[in-house]
């Protein structure tokens, strides 16, 4: 939520960029809920200290307050400004992480959501002209790659008991947001508009098989095991799974 609230921000910026600058309280509340999209806001910094220098100071101004929020409730917490969660994991291989996290038959965030890839072609798409928005999604993009790779990098890739992908939420509201300029671009062709269309709708047919039927604590192939040939195995993968052997 306030990754978009913050990329909506830097986007749909005001003239005197006053909107850019209070993106920092979205960016610093979107750490405060997960640290490692704090990536995301110093991309955000990067790109206003480039192209509006006046604006930098104030952005990290607004962001100081959830700064303060999550170092003080972890020293309270836990001792330490950083979440024990948070610390150094052990490490594996990050070409099968990526790939994983990407085209995984039961983790793949592009098996779950297709449309996202429409969204993900766009975003290097736009990245790669000139404008406005070209300049804030570089900085945005370079951010996200250091997140995919951070969490391709784990021995436990797919992020433990879940139903689809989850370590790459934060990837979301960008991928989304390209989605949006895709569509807008195509907005005349009816072909894409039908491509865009099955691919959202096999995305909504899969996110609710899991949220009415997916139950790991009961049945469910990961109260077993989840080995990374779990992930990768067509006749257990979690849609078919799920709609197979729920009740």
């Amino acid at each position: 939520l306030f990754l978009a609230l913050g990329l909506f921000q830097l986007v749909a910026r005001d003239a005197r960029g006053r909107w850019a600058a209070r993106s920092g309280l979205a960016f610093g509340l979107a750490a405060l809920v997960r640290p490692t999209t704090a990536v995301f806001g110093v991309a955000a910094l990067f790109h206003l200290w480039r192209h509006d220098r006046s604006a930098a100071p104030r952005f990290v101004a607004w962001s100081v307050p959830a700064i303060v929020l999550f170092a003080a409730y972890d020293l309270a917490a836990f001792g330490s400004f950083l979440t024990p969660y948070y610390g150094p994991r052990d490490s594996g291989a990050v070409v099968l992480g990526a790939l994983g996290n990407l085209v995984s038959p039961s983790r793949g965030l592009f098996v779950y959501s297709p449309f996202l890839a429409l969204g993900a072609y766009e975003l290097v798409r736009r990245a790669l002209g000139r404008g406005a928005v070209a300049a804030i999604l570089r900085p945005q993009l370079v951010a996200l790659l250091v997140v995919f790779i951070v969490y391709s990098s784990y021995i436990e890739w797919w992020g433990g008991h879940s139903y689809g992908n989850r370590y790459l939420a934060e990837a979301l509201p960008l991928l989304m947001l390209g989605t949006a300029l895709w569509a807008r671009r195509q907005r005349r062709r009816r072909a894409a508009f039908a491509a865009l269309a099955v691919g959202g709708a096999v995305g909504i047919g899969i996110a609710a098989l899991g949220a009415t039927s997916y139950d790991w604590t009961t049945w469910s192939w990961e109260s077993v095991a989840a080995a990374p040939g779990f992930m990768w195995r067509l006749d257990v993968a979690q849609p078919v799974f799920t709609a197979t052997h729920a009740a």
